[in-house]
């Protein structure tokens, strides 16, 4: 099963990763301790908590898609991403997105719009297809501190 966690970006910590909630009419992730840091705020008025909440901005809140990269890191909505398909080489860059009711990786091709369903099954595969073409997948960055690549891609 998916875990289903959020990441927002605080302005001073930068992105911030747990789960999400609105406090007050603003966008907050929480935090949970780790067992060291729970430990360690033993006696503590945080220990009761278990975590921290912080107020993140809205525009930068994004769901963990259950998948990682070829590199093991994790993709959530926002992040930009390069797929390959694997056996013929082809690539493409686009963000990834929710889209008609699952994760997307949206790209422009021939000046239009495309949507590119991700999923895991026992390999990477192109939701869409026929479940046969596989697909290699690298994390490059993310629209918020990396706009431009998305830019140089779509020319």
């Amino acid at each position: 099963m998916r875990e289903i966690l959020f990441r927002g970006k605080h302005r001073d910590k930068g992105f911030v990763f747990g789960y999400y909630g609105v406090f007050k009419g603003s966008p907050q992730i929480y935090v949970p301790f780790t067992a060291e840091e729970e430990k360690r705020n033993q006696g503590h008025i945080f220990s009761a908590i278990g975590g921290l909440w912080y107020e993140v901005y809205a525009e930068t809140v994004g769901q963990f898609t259950g998948l990682a990269d070829k590199n093991g890191r994790e993709i959530f909505e926002g992040d930009i991403v390069k797929f390959t398909d694997s056996p013929f080489g082809y690539s493409e860059v686009g963000s990834v997105c929710f889209h008609e009711g699952s994760f997307c990786i949206q790209y422009t091709y021939w000046s239009k719009v495309c949507f590119h369903r991700i999923g895991k099954t026992e390999k990477w595969q192109d939701m869409g297809a026929s479940g046969t073409v596989t697909y290699e997948y690298e994390l490059l960055g993310n629209i918020h501190d990396n706009p431009e690549l998305l830019e140089a891609d779509n020319g």
